[in-house]
């Protein structure tokens, strides 16, 4: 994380105040507990080495659906505010822009998910649902999303009476539609031939 700040005094009624700012978090999970190969039912992605498997009546083995997963975050901000004070006015007008880069790897699925009625079903390999997510060269669990908030105002507060103060302003929030750095929004997929 790093922020840094300019304040300038224009003039004995105007404040010119520069920011700029960057953060970076970084949020991963992973299996907790070591490789069953025995749950391995199914072609996963690398970090996924077992199935999630549900049994009614027991508890689950392998690992969540939702592990491996990774998020960094690339958030670059900048703004820059006016406070000009005039009479019995203070207005303040600016804008600030942020570039958001999401790089994301999130293998929804992949390794499959396996539901079991009973520890008998689960012994003789009959499950009740299977859910999973082909994995190989041509899915490819990464995405690197990129999207721009632009947020420009203009506030006013008059101070009508020393006990009454109004104040009224307007603000505009655009945020431009994500793009994927690598084009890789959108798939369709041929299951019988394995290919896109």
């Amino acid at each position: 994380f790093f922020t840094t700040e300019w304040r300038r005094i224009l003039s004995p009624t105007v404040v010119n105040t520069v920011r700029a700012s960057f953060t970076r978090p970084n949020t991963r999970t992973a299996p907790q507990n070591p490789p069953n190969p025995a749950l391995q039912f199914f072609p996963a992605a690398a970090g996924r080495p077992d199935s999630a498997v549900s049994i009614t009546g027991i508890t689950g083995v392998g690992v969540s659906t939702f592990v491996p997963a990774g998020q960094i975050q690339n958030r670059y901000a900048a703004a820059d505010d006016f406070l000009w004070t005039h009479g019995a006015h203070s207005t303040r007008f600016g804008v600030s822009i942020v570039r958001q880069q999401s790089n994301v790897f999130y293998p929804f699925r992949s390794g499959s998910t396996w539901s079991f009625q009973s520890l008998a079903n689960f012994q003789a390999g009959l499950s009740s649902s299977a859910t999973a997510v082909p994995f190989g060269p041509q899915y490819n669990s990464s995405r690197y999303y990129r999207e721009t908030q632009i947020t420009p105002y203009f506030q006013n507060d008059w101070k009508i009476t020393p006990k009454l103060t109004l104040n009224s302003g307007l603000r505009w929030e655009y945020v431009t539609n994500p793009t994927e750095a690598n084009n890789n929004f959108y798939s369709v997929t041929d299951f019988a031939n394995g290919t896109d």
